[in-house]
């Protein structure tokens, strides 16, 4: 079985088109993946360019993620590089990961706005998990927790860019990584605690942690 994890960076749709935004009001302008093998090892990756239709790049969209205009100006459309995507991914059972759900509603709503209809896209919609919340109940926390924070709790480094498809992807399953080695997790848990006291904001369940056969809560694959 396949493991794929999965990132979308996305721009506003225009105001003037009002209909679109009824649908959505935003449009994916990269999508990056990394696909892991039976051994939680990464094996490929993926990261492609897509040119928006009803929207532009603004400006602080463009500072986060440093894609520009310019970028995408020349990029193939959503359906193209979402079948390429999907060949990328393969035959084999596969199981779709990402930080939050945020990407899985994105990617079900550009479909039917763009008359995407693949059968593929359906199973990786209906086999997607969020690892955010399963980290989450990992470690007790029921707010959400951006990525950055997450691995600098679990003593990891963010590897690449920021807010950068590929690279968000990558680091999500270093992250899926860490919670598959029981031992190295283990050790880890200390410094995701002190991560943990200095922040009232989020909210904590200390007798949750840690429960018996911990790891095997992950969901099934």
């Amino acid at each position: 079985m396949n493991k794929i994890f999965i990132d979308l960076e996305f721009c506003g749709i225009d105001r003037q088109n009002e209909a679109v935004r009824k649908i959505t009001p935003f449009e994916i302008i990269e999508i990056g993946a990394v696909k892991l093998n039976d051994k939680d090892e990464i094996v490929d990756e993926y990261d492609s360019y897509i040119h928006p239709v009803y929207g532009s790049i603004e400006k602080e969209i463009s500072e986060l993620t440093h894609i520009t205009n310019e970028d995408v100006a020349e990029a193939r459309p959503f359906a193209e590089v979402m079948a390429e995507f999907l060949d990328w991914i393969g035959d084999e059972e596969t199981t779709v990961y990402s930080w939050s759900m945020s990407d899985h509603a994105q990617l079900e709503k550009e479909c039917r706005l763009k008359s995407c209809f693949d059968q593929r896209v359906d199973d990786l919609l209906t086999h997607w998990i969020d690892f955010q919340k399963v980290f989450g109940g990992l470690i007790g926390i029921e707010q959400s927790i951006a990525l950055d924070k997450a691995l600098t709790g679990a003593g990891l480094t963010f590897d690449g860019m920021q807010h950068r498809a590929n690279s968000d992807a990558i680091n999500t399953a270093k992250l899926y990584q860490l919670t598959q080695d029981e031992e190295q997790f283990q050790k880890q848990l200390t410094s995701i605690f002190e991560w943990l006291k200095p922040s009232p904001d989020l909210t904590v369940t200390m007798g949750s942690l840690l429960p018996p056969g911990l790891l095997g809560d992950l969901p099934a694959e």
